[in-house]
C-alpha cells in the first residue's frame, strides 16, 4: 500500500529493437501519464479523508458544546420550574400571585422546549 509524503520510482531497462523506438518512447509515456494519475487520486483521496476528518471532529466538537449550553441553560430553568411550582401548590400566594407565578411557569416551559428543540436540531445535523 502507498504510503504519504514517500516518494516511489519506476526503473525499467529494455534496448529497442530496430524500428520500435517510437512504440517504446509511447509506451514509457503512457505508463508515466498512469503513474502521474494514480500519484494524482492517491493525494486527492489523502486530502478528501483529512478534510472528512477534520468535519467529523467540528461537528463532535460543536455537538459537545450545544450539549453542554443546553444543560447549563436547562438546570436554572428547572429550578425556577420547580421552586414557581412549589409556591403555586402552597397556601402563601393569592390570586394575582398564582396568575403571576402561571406565567413564570408558562414562560420557563417555553424556554424548556427552545432549549430541548435546539438539542434536537443539533443531534440531527451530527447525525446522532
Amino acid at each position: 500500500m502507498p504510503e504519504y509524503n514517500k516518494k516511489y520510482s519506476i526503473s525499467a531497462w529494455s534496448i529497442a529493437p530496430a524500428g520500435r523506438t517510437y512504440e517504446l518512447c509511447l509506451l514509457v509515456l503512457f505508463i508515466t501519464v498512469m503513474v502521474m494519475s494514480l500519484s494524482v487520486l492517491l493525494s486527492l483521496k489523502i486530502s478528501n479523508h483529512m478534510r472528512f476528518t477534520q468535519l467529523a471532529i467540528e461537528t463532535r466538537s460543536k455537538f459537545a458544546m450545544l450539549s453542554s449550553i443546553n444543560h447549563e441553560i436547562r438546570t436554572p430553568i428547572n429550578a425556577v420550574l420547580g421552586y414557581s411550582q412549589m409556591l403555586k401548590d402552597s397556601n402563601y400566594c393569592d390570586v394575582s400571585g398564582r396568575d403571576t407565578l402561571d406565567k413564570i411557569i408558562w414562560s420557563a416551559n417555553l424556554l424548556n422546549s427552545v432549549a430541548e428543540n435546539t438539542l434536537n436540531f443539533s443531534k440531527s445535523e451530527a447525525g446522532t
